[in-house]
């Protein structure tokens, strides 16, 4: 059998479609049929800014979802035909084969969530990745509670969650974690999103298209604030959090690295972390099983129905020739919705 990639042949180049590896799984891995590739705007920096130095040639790609040709010799979980979500692992680093802007690609067994009959490939490909970080950073990094099958703390009604851009892919995940799991939750969006937004039923959407001093007042009348998740990362909105969280001090996360010093007062830290990889941590094992195990059912159930409507995920077409357009379009920017390529 043969396989093709979308490869990157040195940095900041354009991609090129040409043949690839047909790849073998090893003991836990799983060889996949790619059909649908969710793409991320990381993917977009790497390529453009060379913003996480990376080894060339190589093969781009984040999420993807397919269904499972071949399993690795210590692979129980999975069987040949089962269609399933994944996310590229960190234990895997760069290699080309496990890059997800080709045709059979290579998977962690670990970091694969199986998909119901009723999900579609780009509800998986769409979703995997940015709940991925909306969870970890919120139940690991900012140590919140995560949703509860039994129903949420009440005890969490108290405490007020800042989630700027909510309108983003990863932003309405977390609003919709954070209000599964009880709390109080203060969002941002432009206008154009906001109807969106609101129908996640936050207790607070603030127009994030004002003038920065009027986001500043709002957002500090609507706290103080028990947690403070950043899903834009820009250095406007880095100003504006130092602003808000200045009287009080603390810290806040985001997602993606600073473009140069943060503007922040000495009392405020901005961090940022590869949060889908923090469940590779042996210390956070259960975590992981959890989030990975669970991912197919709260698809399935329709609980991600709002986030993933046929206006939230945008198809590009030209599979493996239309990754380049799709990088080039995530480069200028999109709001509210999540690009995918059907191969």
């Amino acid at each position: 059998m043969s396989n093709q990639a979308a490869w990157m042949k040195e940095e900041k180049a354009n991609l090129v479609v040409d043949t690839a590896e047909f790849p073998v799984p090893e003991s836990n891995e799983l060889l996949v049929k790619n059909a649908v590739i969710g793409l991320n705007p990381i993917e977009a920096k790497i390529q453009k800014l060379s913003l996480i130095p990376i080894p060339y040639p190589n093969i781009l790609g984040l999420s993807f979802a397919g269904t499972v040709e071949k399993v690795g010799s210590s692979v129980t979980a999975f069987k040949p035909g089962d269609r399933v979500a994944v996310e590229r692992s960190s234990a895997m680093g760069m290699k080309p084969t496990s890059g997800a802007y080709q045709k059979y690609v290579i998977a962690d067994s670990r970091t694969t969530s199986k998909l119901e009959d009723n999900t579609t490939f780009e509800a998986g490909a769409a979703t995997i990745v940015n709940l991925a970080t909306a969870a970890v950073a919120l139940g690991i990094s900012l140590k919140l509670d995560r949703p509860n099958p039994t129903g949420p703390n009440p005890a969490n009604k108290a405490k007020k969650v800042l989630i700027y851009g909510g309108s983003s892919s990863v932003g309405g995940f977390a609003i919709n974690f954070a209000i599964s799991a009880g709390y109080t939750v203060i969002t941002t969006s432009s206008p154009a999103n906001s109807a969106t937004v609101n129908s996640l039923q936050p207790a607070r959407v603030i127009d994030h298209t004002q003038p920065a001093e009027t986001i500043v007042a709002e957002l500090k009348a609507a706290g103080p604030y028990d947690a403070v998740f950043d899903t834009i990362g820009l250095p406007t909105v880095t100003t504006i959090l130092g602003q808000v969280l200045a009287e009080t001090g603390g810290e806040y996360y985001t997602t993606i690295p600073p473009f140069g010093p943060p503007n922040l007062p000495a009392n405020v830290q901005r961090r940022m972390e590869s949060y889908p990889s923090i469940m590779e941590r042996p210390e956070y094992e259960e975590f992981r099983e959890w989030f990975y195990g669970s991912l197919g059912q709260y698809l399935g159930t329709g609980r991600a129905d709002k986030l993933l409507a046929p206006e939230k995920i945008e198809k590009i077409a030209g599979g493996l020739g239309g990754l380049q357009g799709a990088l080039d379009k995530l480069d200028k920017g999109v709001s509210g919705k999540k690009l995918v390529v059907e191969l």
